[in-house]
Parts: structure tokens; sequence; C-alpha cells
């Protein structure tokens, strides 16, 4: 069925209450600059111009409302029958302008007013929007996210305003990172609005992993490392209490140091080893290392410090799932079939668990090799 009428069937089938919503037009000058809005819906008793169509000019009051054809009949078009009388002829709702409104309606007027507050500004909030506009915008493609569909280790309040920015998929999965923008607000409490968030990014002030980024969207996931120009602590994303992210603050000896896990393992022209992390990056080394092993690398560098093998008696901490943040002591290796992936028996809390691989992060032989908890 093609776009057009599958359209067509929704509007014919809509609720009265959808066409209610529909029933709305433009406001006229006079009118936008004491609502702060450009657009209202249509009641009986507002005063309407005729901008387009076979009655262009003419102003009148709206008498009646027809839902079913989205349209509205105005004081004086009106047409002669055959018989005699007349009866009226009705315009698209697209077709005039509001010129005067009916604040009968107390309803109508609180929202009117509400809105039109909520919408002033100061001169000195007005000075800062066009240094924001002037500021790097986020990429096209970039979207919002209603709060009730966000991820619970954000750490945002569900009943504060409707929409909020989500991350952008990159170096981590969307559904498993922090926007940046979240992080200041809701995650670290660093910032009170999503202005001064705005502010303090576009400015160059978020460094993470080594590098400053400017975007809302960046997506900040597991090990990375978070700093801010003029605050002392710096943060690393780890998971905890069943919690996928959590920030935990480090030592500063351990801001160049980040643990990653090696996802792939290829074979480049010329034989060269490319080897994939679970943040996106990509490195070519001659390093014996192999998938799920983990390999702790200096930062921005890239340079590989030390790398530690998913093998018997390793540290493994946990990294999705319930038991998200727990760590545990690997104690067999099982391979994986046709059917089943690679898992292992992992001793955890004088009880024993089988986990599959990707589910867990090797973080070191005795004992982590970076701060984890």
């Amino acid at each position: 069925m093609k776009p057009t009428k599958i359209r067509n069937k929704q509007i014919y089938r809509a609720t009265n209450q959808f066409r209610s919503k529909q029933i709305g037009t433009q406001l006229s000058k006079q009118l936008r600059q004491k609502y702060k809005r450009r657009s209202a819906r249509i009641l009986s008793g507002d005063t309407v111009k005729i901008i387009r169509g076979e009655y262009k000019g003419i102003d009148g009051k709206v008498t009646k409302i027809s839902l079913q054809k989205n349209s509205i009949a105005v004081e004086g078009v009106q047409k002669e029958k055959l018989k005699g009388g007349k009866f009226d002829v009705y315009i698209h709702s697209s077709n005039v302008i509001i010129t005067s409104l009916n604040t009968e309606d107390k309803w109508r007027t609180k929202i009117l007013e509400h809105k039109s507050k909520s919408k002033l500004i100061t001169e000195s909030e007005q000075k800062d929007k066009v240094d924001l506009e002037s500021k790097p915008k986020a990429i096209a493609g970039s979207k919002k996210l209603k709060r009730q569909m966000a991820p619970k280790f954000w750490g945002i309040t569900r009943k504060n305003k409707r929409f909020v920015i989500t991350a952008r998929p990159g170096a981590h999965p969307k559904n498993e990172s922090i926007p940046t923008a979240v992080l200041l607000r809701d995650t670290l409490k660093k910032v009170a609005t999503l202005r001064e968030a705005k502010s303090v990014i576009y400015d160059g002030k978020i460094n993470v992993d080594g590098i400053i980024r400017k975007s809302l969207h960046h997506s900040i996931g597991l090990m990375d490392v978070i700093m801010l120009e003029g605050v002392n602590d710096i943060y690393r994303l780890v998971p905890k209490n069943g919690h996928l992210l959590k920030p935990l603050k480090i030592n500063d000896t351990e801001k160049s140091k980040k643990l990653v896990k090696v996802t792939s393992k290829i074979t480049t022209s010329g034989k060269k080893i490319q080897l994939g992390f679970h943040d996106g990056r990509t490195l070519i080394s001659d390093t014996e290392v192999n998938v799920n092993d983990s390999c702790l690398i200096q930062i921005p560098e890239q340079k590989i410090l030390e790398v530690i093998k998913l093998e018997k008696n390793s540290q493994v901490i946990i990294i999705k799932g319930v038991n998200a943040g727990k760590i545990g002591q690997i104690d067999k290796i099982k391979e994986g079939t046709f059917s089943l992936p690679k898992r292992i028996d992992l001793v955890m809390d004088d009880k024993k668990i089988e986990i599959p691989v990707n589910l867990v992060m090797v973080i070191g032989k005795e004992k982590p090799v970076i701060q984890i908890k």
C-alpha cells in the first residue's frame, strides 16, 4: 500500500481527540510576541483572518468547528441556496491565522500565560544563547530519548522533563554508554542544567581518555577515564552493584592507564596483526594476545603496557547482568560448541557459577592491575 493511502486511512479513522489537536493554526505577529508561541488551537469565538482561497482577506469570528473536515465556519462567509436562505462555507484551518484569541476559557488563558512565562529569558541568557549557537553543534542524526526509556544507570530523574539527550553510537554501543551531557548533569551532578553542560563541553573542559570531547552526544562507556578542567577528581566508569556503569574516583597516577578487552584479531595486508578492543579502538601490534584477553594500555598514545591472559586462576570482573561489578576467579575454561558460546566456571563469594566469556573482563592475575573498586 502506498504511503499516501496509509496516511489518508489513518486520518479517516482518527479519533476525535486526535482530530481536535489538528484544528490549530498560526498566530498573528502581535500574539506571537505576547504569548511567545507560533500557533494555537482554534476555539469558537476566536477572530481569524483568511489568508488563502476565494475569501482571502476577510476577518471574522469563528462560529462553528468541524472536526471531520478539519475546518471552521467564519462569521460573514456564507453562500446562498438555490431555494433561498444561506449556508456556512467551511474554511480549512491551515488557510487562516488567529488575530484575536477568545480568553473566556480560563484553562486556555492559564496555559498560554504559563508557557509564555517559561520562555522569557534575560538579556544575559540571550547573550549566552547566541554564544552557544556559535559553538560547534552535534552532527545530524542525533536524537532525543524519552526519559522513561533511558537506562537506569544514567541516574536521571524520571518525572522532570519529557525528553533527555541520547548517546550517539560510536566508541561504545548506544545502550551501554552515557552521553557526555547526561554524565555531567545527572551522573556526576557537576552541573545543574543542560545549558551549563553545553557551556562546559563546548569550551573544551571535558577530557575522555586523554582527548577533549566537544559533543553532547559522545558515548562514554566501560573503563573510560574522565577528567574535568578545574576539578581535582578523576573518574573511571566501571560496573558496580548490578549497574552497568558507575563513576569511580581514581588516583592521579592512573589517569593515563586504561584496561581494554580484545574483541577481534585479524590479519591485514602485509601480514600485520590488527587488534580490536571493546571501546572501538584498533591497533596494529606484534604483541602475543588472543581474543577475550585484556590489555593495559597507555592513553592517549595507545601503547600496550601489559597483557592479561584469560586463563585459570585469573581475576575477572562481570560487566553485564545482575552480578555486574562482582569479581571472581576463573576455575575452568570451557570451549564453545555449535550451540553454546565459550564460557568459564567462576568462583565468586564461595560459590561457583558458569558464565559466558562475553560477560566478563580479565583484570589481573592475583589482583586487579588498575583500580576497580
